[in-house]
């Protein structure tokens, strides 16, 4: 007799052989007790509709697929978060913010990190591991040792380089704060 798997035995019975959770489409819709977070810094306020950002829209709607009647987590950086559902996708991705939630996931001190400038990648790798710990606030240092020197026009653009590090890291971990 050919062995066959308890999935397999229980498609046959119901008279199907797809799962859906292979289907890179639906992945989303298996996880469905799972919200996705974003960052979204405009204002938010419970009953409004809000456009989300254009690289927010993005990710929701060409990396996720997800549809018109899902919902996600969205926070401002500012503290708690927001509960919302998709009313329309497309070009542009508008939501209802339906809920706030007050939670606070920062430790009770605020702690400051003061980090010599490493190169790139390690540097990248500091910021993403000191945003999900919880680390308050990261201060850049160029120090006399320092093999990474950085002009005022690449210094501004690596900046904004480690805060988008932040936000994704602050989306994964689950911190409401920036």
């Amino acid at each position: 007799l050919p062995v066959r798997t308890c999935s397999s035995l229980i498609d046959r019975a119901a008279g199907s052989i797809v799962r859906p959770w292979r289907d890179r489409r639906l992945a989303h819709r298996h996880h469905s007790n799972m919200l996705h977070r974003f960052h979204c810094p405009l204002p938010l306020s419970v009953g409004s509709v809000s456009t989300l950002p254009e690289k927010v829209a993005h990710h929701v709607w060409r990396v996720l697929r997800m549809q018109t009647g899902d919902r996600l987590v969205l926070f401002d950086g500012l503290g708690g978060e927001y509960h919302a559902r998709i009313e329309a996708v497309g070009s542009e991705v508008r939501v209802r913010i339906e809920a706030f939630d007050a939670v606070e996931r920062e430790a009770p001190v605020a702690i400051v990190l003061a980090q010599g400038l490493a190169a790139s990648e390690r540097m990248d790798f500091v910021m993403q591991k000191a945003a999900e710990v919880g680390i308050a606030r990261i201060i850049p240092v160029q120090t006399a040792r320092s093999i990474v020197h950085l002009d005022a026009d690449r210094a501004r653009r690596r900046l904004a380089h480690w805060q988008g590090i932040a936000v994704a890291a602050s989306e994964q971990c689950g911190r409401n704060r920036l």
